[in-house]
């Protein structure tokens, strides 16, 4: 299971898994969203529906690696770094 602060993905979301997360529950907040939009997910019952339905797991996002296309100018470029 990722560490307190990583970007998890689940409900087609990415999130920010936050501490106090436990053996029982999990405490997600939006990767966009507001620090007062906290939810809470129980780990045995994400794990149970994930059978049916896959994106109820949490589990480590992945983002692609940026290439040097995707660069357009300088301030891109800032951006990026």
């Amino acid at each position: 299971m990722p560490t307190p602060g990583s970007i998890v993905r689940c409900r087609e979301r990415d999130w920010v898994l936050l501490p106090g997360s436990d053996d029982d529950r999990i405490l997600l907040r939006p990767l966009t969203g507001r620090s007062d939009e906290v939810v809470a997910i129980s780990r045995v019952l994400s794990e149970v529906l994930a059978y049916d339905l896959p994106t109820e797991r949490v589990s480590e996002a992945q983002f692609p690696l940026p290439t040097a296309a995707e660069v357009q100018d300088a301030q891109a470029t800032r951006l990026l770094w």
